[in-house]
């Protein structure tokens, strides 16, 4: 009986939790983040290749698993979503089910609900975020079981499946993950050695062909993207504009006192990994034993995995930092914090940390669930929703109302071949634009630079290229989006770049036809 209770419940917990998140998504379909992988793998379905035929600044795994999706299901956003929704069910469940091999179950079953409330709290939709958070758990926990025993180098390779696969997802992630599995790795087989009587050198040989075996997948991924003519346009674009823009485009200011106060959840959500990371610390430093020596027991090995993981983590979120970007450090910093709780009560086994945990875990779920069933149209709407007949790929979901009636009217007067191109209303300063407006309606962009990032097109290079792309493809019909022209961050992406040889063919060569809030529709002249 107790077999088949398990088997119910790998199966039947992801499942519930799949149905969880998708009820628990956002109403309103996300124009730019969302629309990026969205509009991307619609391109793939119509033949293009990432980075070689349009302007993509990750890896091009998740718009290949979306097109393939589509592909079979259809290309809507209830196919994403539910895509979406598994991963985040995934997530919970391997963090659930790991932990419940070690901890009591009320234990794991509390980490379940942070996590299911840190998830819920901030969605990353169509995101590579999701499954390379998976990807990382995945590689962290069976590093961690790893290290407690001693299995030889070859035993490392399902960790370099996970580094290939996270290389092919996000080429700024894999090797920041990469970093944070290979430190952990020395740092036990050094003080295991050191302990044991071996020499140092002994240790190197075992970390070095450790670290190759590990590099096998990630090799095996480079020269995939390499024979598919991916690699030298990517790491081009990464090169010149990405790396070069990234921190100064779109940095942010830690949460200071005030913002702390306005909007607590994300501000607090920033400095959870220090927190956790702290917390670890102590729990390490307590251990009454021989130093390093604690290194020995398997729920210490996993603590000092975790949080190595959780500081590098932590500097992904170091520029951009609010609660959304911070999510990628958090989930491993939720998990450290309830290995360190095991910790503690496999000494003490103190029943107030029961009731504590357990409480505080519930409190937070069931806030995060209240704040969202308000804030979404979903449940008030779920029973009169329908498919939008002349937008079908927006499925049972929504955009605002301005939006909708310019994809309406972009679909009725254009045909399934024309290609439409989506612009800002200036192009000397760039903080996003509507990028999903090319999925909602199924036509092609007309340029490779549909994704518009801070610092891209606002360079004359680009500028240019665009021009010539709009004539070669004799662009009839195309949308100015005024939403953001104005919107400034406390970063470089505030301040013009004095480029405006687009925004003047435009207006050379356009006349406004139909306006819809801030969204004009221009045709030829």
């Amino acid at each position: 009986m107790s077999r088949t209770r398990e088997a119910l419940s790998l199966v039947g917990l992801p499942l519930v939790l799949t149905l969880f998140f998708l009820l628990a998504s956002d109403f309103l379909v996300g124009v730019y983040d969302e629309g990026v992988m969205l509009t991307g793998a619609f391109r793939i379905l119509n033949g293009d290749v990432p980075s070689l035929d349009f302007y993509a600044n990750y890896g091009p795994a998740q718009f290949y698993v979306l097109a393939g999706l589509f592909k079979v299901f259809g290309a809507n956003v209830l196919v994403a979503r539910i895509y979406d929704a598994a991963v985040s069910g995934a997530i919970v469940s391997f963090a659930h089910f790991y932990l419940r091999r070690t901890c009591p179950r009320w234990l794991a079953a509390s980490c379940a609900l942070c996590l299911a409330a840190l998830l819920l709290e901030f969605q990353f939709h169509a995101s590579p975020i999701p499954i390379c958070i998976l990807l990382s758990m995945v590689g962290t926990a069976k590093l961690s079981d790893l290290l407690a025993g001693d299995d030889g180098k070859w035993a490392y390779l399902p960790v370099s499946v996970v580094l290939g696969l996270l290389l092919l997802f996000r080429y700024d992630i894999a090797p920041l993950v990469t970093l944070a599995l290979v430190l952990p790795i020395g740092l036990v087989h050094l003080s295991g050695d050191r302990n044991s009587g071996m020499g140092y050198r002994h240790s190197i040989r075992r970390v070095v062909g450790t670290v190759l075996v590990l590099a096998i997948a990630p090799a095996l991924a480079l020269l995939l993207l390499a024979t598919t003519g991916i690699l030298l346009p990517a790491v081009h674009d990464l090169r010149a504009y990405s790396g070069a823009n990234y921190v100064a485009m779109r940095s942010l200011p830690f949460p200071n006192a005030t913002q702390l106060v306005q909007s607590p959840v994300d501000s607090l959500a920033v400095y959870l990994p220090i927190a956790a990371a702290l917390f670890a610390t102590l729990t390490m430093g307590r251990a009454k034993r021989e130093k390093w020596a604690f290194l020995a027991d398997r729920q210490m090995v996993s603590i000092v995995v975790f949080t190595v993981v959780t500081g590098l983590f932590f500097t992904k979120g170091w520029v951009r930092t609010s609660g959304l970007h911070m999510l990628f450090a958090n989930v491993p910093a939720a998990m450290l914090v309830f290995l360190c709780l095991l910790q503690r009560l496999s000494r003490d086994g103190s029943r107030r940390t029961f009731v504590v945990v357990v409480s505080l875990s519930l409190s937070l779920f069931a806030l995060t669930l209240s704040m969202n069933w308000r804030s979404s149209p979903l449940y008030r709407e779920l029973g009169r929703l329908e498919v939008h007949s002349e937008l079908p790929a927006l499925s049972y979901f929504g955009v605002e109302p301005s939006r909708l009636f310019v994809a309406q009217y972009i679909v009725r007067n254009t045909r399934p071949g024309d290609r439409i191109h989506a612009a800002t209303g200036r192009h000397d300063k760039i903080f996003i634009s509507d990028v999903l407006i090319y999925f909602l309606t199924q036509r092609m962009p007309a340029t490779r630079w549909h994704h518009y990032e801070p610092g891209v097109q606002s360079t004359e290079l680009v500028q240019l290229e665009i021009i010539r792309d709009l004539k070669a493809n004799g662009i009839s019909l195309l949308m100015r989006d005024l939403s953001w022209d104005e919107f400034r961050e406390p970063n470089e992406s505030s301040r013009g770049s004095g480029v405006h040889y687009l925004d003047q063919y435009l207006a050379e060569t356009y006349r406004p036809i139909l306006r819809s809030g801030p969204i004009f529709l221009y045709g030829r002249d």
